[in-house]
């Protein structure tokens, strides 16, 4: 089984995870209507939930001891320290935009720019997060084709 495989095997059973645990809190809460009526057990179903669960934690083993024995571990590290750092200066950039672009309103006259002295290069900082957006584009890339690639290890 490749990667990308595994991958959407895990999607799945993440689903099938959400369906039982939505019937066990459906089941959990039992109203009795009638003496007689039996109340329901859900053993079963969190033997289902534990089941399953146990093999998604299994999956998600072996795609770990893949990215490790595959050299793919380094890569997804660097794409989330690249997106992590272009989160923070998107929001430097846009903030500093918004300073740039401040404009003094009164009643009776018009707008009037305010006076502002640009604190770092707003054209450099974005220059720098297209550079490390394309790098994620690179790496994203990059993993999803080793995804297709690589067999998971046992």
């Amino acid at each position: 089984m490749k990667i990308a495989e595994a991958l959407v095997r895990i999607k799945d059973i993440k689903g099938k995870l959400s369906e039982l645990q939505r019937k066990i809190d459906a089941d959990q809460l039992f109203e009795r209507v009638q003496n007689e009526q039996t109340i329901p057990s859900i053993d079963g179903l969190l033997e289902d939930f534990l089941d399953v669960s146990e093999v998604l934690s299994v999956l998600k083993t072996r795609i770990t001891k893949t990215n490790a024995t595959h050299g793919l571990i380094n890569k997804i590290h660097e794409m989330e320290k690249l997106r992590s750092i272009v989160s923070k200066l998107e929001l430097l950039s846009r903030n500093k935009q918004e300073f740039v672009s401040l404009r003094h309103i009164t009643y009776d006259q018009p707008a009037i720019p305010m006076s502002t002295f640009a604190t770092y290069n707003v054209e450099d900082l974005i220059e720098s997060l297209e550079a490390y957006r394309a790098r994620i584009r690179e790496l994203d890339l990059e993993l999803q084709r080793l995804n297709w690639e690589v067999d998971l290890v046992k």
